[in-house]
């Protein structure tokens, strides 16, 4: 079960490099970015998954809720254990709040190469290339601890 999260977190991340490498430059869209985004967590979020039902089958690690919060929470706890350093983990925490603010903004729009979201209060959140790029990094390293724990 735990390679199949694999092979989903390494797909996503796939996408999410094309969308981001390829796509975006030749387009400028800044909509991609937020496909992108919720690739890369998608891809971030399966590989915890994967390491984690890993471990959890050699009884290396407690059972955790199944959410993103209890996975979340779990490796934070044991993050030394897999030499995940903590800011790479609240990058992920950060995808996921982006993409919660998505879904409840009520209005999201582009200037020049940057998306905003905005909330409630017309408070503006950006999302640049650059902030996916720093993000699919944290899904590299992710990727390459979940592939080494499933080796």
């Amino acid at each position: 079960m735990n390679t199949d999260a694999l092979l989903q977190a390494k797909l996503s991340y796939k996408k999410a490099d094309h969308l981001l490498t390829q796509t975006f430059p030749q387009l400028k869209d800044p909509k991609l970015l937020l496909t992108a985004l919720e690739h890369a967590f998608l891809a971030s979020a399966s590989a915890m998954t994967a390491l984690i039902e890993h471990e959890q089958q050699y009884k290396r690690l407690p059972v955790c809720k199944d959410t993103f919060d209890g996975r979340f929470s779990l490796l934070l706890q044991h993050h030394d254990q897999y030499h995940l350093p903590r800011e790479r983990l609240f990058a992920v925490k950060e995808m996921h709040t982006l993409l919660q603010h998505h879904k409840k903004s009520p209005v999201v729009f582009s200037k020049k190469e940057t998306l905003f979201i905005a909330d409630d209060s017309f408070h503006l959140t950006p999302v640049t290339q650059q902030q996916i790029k720093r993000y699919l990094s944290t899904v590299a390293l992710l990727l390459q601890t979940a592939e080494r724990a499933n080796q």
